[in-house]
């Protein structure tokens, strides 16, 4: 028998999993070439000096009901990492962690629950903000149609929002839309809603 090790339940624990096949199988483990993670330095630097536009802070003065957007568990995405940056600059712009709503972004995923989203934006984040998992049954309200007719539906909560960041957001084909988008198509609804 040969044995290949494998990385599960990401998110749960993060435990290998640990497989036997036949001798006679030729079995390759590919594992991604990915990227050490930035270190805390670079992700303010990022966000101090964007490219295209001003940093958050400006751009969030005199703003009162932001909605930080991010992705679900079902995503890779160091969002913990990300959002007490995020919430450092909307705190220069004059805005407290506790007016900022926190939404996992689940498109049709099914419902997140508290601890789910608590383990994606990290501890600080959730103790500070409150925190909403969108639901793509409930709590919608139309804004418009696209050039082609198409009803456009959104979650309520970022109808209402006056100031939206999208956070780690991933950037990935899927089956539903052939070309992943960051995190907006998934606080959305579909046909029939």
């Amino acid at each position: 028998m040969s044995d290949a090790s494998l990385r599960t339940a990401a998110w749960y624990g993060d435990r290998p999993l640990n497989l036997s096949f036949p001798n006679d199988w030729r079995v390759t483990t590919l594992r991604p070439d990915t990227p050490a993670p930035l270190p805390d330095a670079a992700i303010v630097e990022a966000l101090e000096r964007p490219i295209g536009h001003p940093p958050i802070r400006e751009l969030a003065r005199g703003k009162s009901r932001p909605v930080v957007i991010v992705d679900d568990l079902t995503r890779p995405t160091p969002a913990g990492r990300v959002v007490p940056f995020v919430l450092r600059q909307l705190g220069d712009a004059g805005i407290s962690s506790n007016a900022v709503t926190i939404m996992m972004a689940t498109g049709a995923h099914g419902p997140a629950s508290r601890d789910a989203i608590e383990k994606k934006v990290g501890p600080e984040a959730a103790r500070q903000c409150r925190l909403l998992a969108h639901d793509h049954t409930r709590n919608l309200v139309k804004v418009g149609r696209t050039s082609y007719g198409t009803p456009v539906i959104v979650n309520r909560e970022v109808r209402d929002s006056d100031f939206l960041v999208g956070s780690a957001g991933s950037i990935r084909s899927t089956p539903l839309a052939s070309v992943g988008v960051r995190n907006w198509p998934w606080v959305c609804s579909g046909p029939g809603r």
